[in-house]
Order: C-alpha cells, then sequence, then structure tokens
C-alpha cells in the first residue's frame, strides 16, 4: 500500500492516537475497527478496555476476516482506492453545487496548510498535501 501521511506521524511526544474503522471502508454499522498510538498507550486503553467494553460482534469479525481473507492485501488496496475515488467525486460533486448556489454569498478555499492549535506552546502550522487526482490510502 502507498501510505500518505497522518497527525501519528508527527508525534514525537506519544500523545496522538489514531481510530480508524472499517464502517467507512465496508458499511455504514459495521463497527470493528483499531486504535494506534504508542506502546504506553495501547497498555492503558487494553485495561480500560478489558474492564469497560463489551468487545465487538463476533459475528462482524468472523465476517470481517472472511472478507479479509478472500480479498487479500491486493484486494483490500483496490477497494480502499476504488472507495476514495468515490468520496473524490462526492467531494467534487459537493464543491461543484457549493460554486454554483453559494458563490454569491460564502468563499472557500482548499486549504494548503492546517493550523493545529494557537497561542503559546502550539506547534504551527503543518504542511498539508493537495489532494492529488489519484487517491492514496492512509497510513500512520
Amino acid at each position: 500500500l502507498r501510505l500518505g501521511s497522518s497527525y501519528l506521524s508527527h508525534d514525537i511526544q506519544g500523545r496522538v492516537l489514531r481510530l480508524d474503522s472499517f464502517s467507512k471502508l465496508l458499511a455504514p454499522g459495521f463497527r470493528l475497527g483499531w486504535i494506534t498510538a504508542s506502546p504506553h498507550f495501547i497498555a492503558r486503553y487494553r485495561q480500560h478496555a478489558y474492564a469497560a467494553s463489551q468487545w465487538g460482534s463476533s459475528l462482524s469479525m468472523k465476517m470481517l476476516a472472511a472478507i479479509l481473507a478472500s480479498w487479500g492485501p491486493s484486494g483490500f488496496e483496490r477497494a480502499v482506492l476504488q472507495l476514495q475515488g468515490a468520496y473524490k467525486m462526492r467531494r467534487d460533486t459537493a464543491l461543484a453545487a457549493a460554486q454554483e448556489h453559494l458563490a454569491d454569498v460564502a468563499s472557500w478555499e482548499s486549504p494548503q496548510w492546517l493550523v493545529l492549535c494557537s497561542g503559546a506552546g502550539c506547534a504551527g502550522i503543518v504542511p498539508v498535501e493537495p489532494l492529488s487526482e489519484e487517491p492514496r490510502v492512509g497510513g500512520a
């Protein structure tokens, strides 16, 4: 997979956690996901989840395992790239509609920079890669 950067890749103090879900990749309501974070945070999260979580649905877990096994890594990448293409088309349609119907009452820009915070101790701004014509699979 060609992986893009995420906030997690900028974390040097172990304070960033990333939550992902298969509900955006497979189907709405498919409530299985994963967390990526520092080992210390994962250990603490596991302790909390053991006491506070009812874990995931066994049926959903078996379905996910079967889907991923049948697709394999290249099939999973194809599915993600296809989904990214669909989301890009939705984005482009929404931007075109906004331009057509809202241009006289609102303005907007596609961001090139993202402000993470403001004030003392702020990390400042982080460059954000412009969306390319070819979708990429995001990663840590």
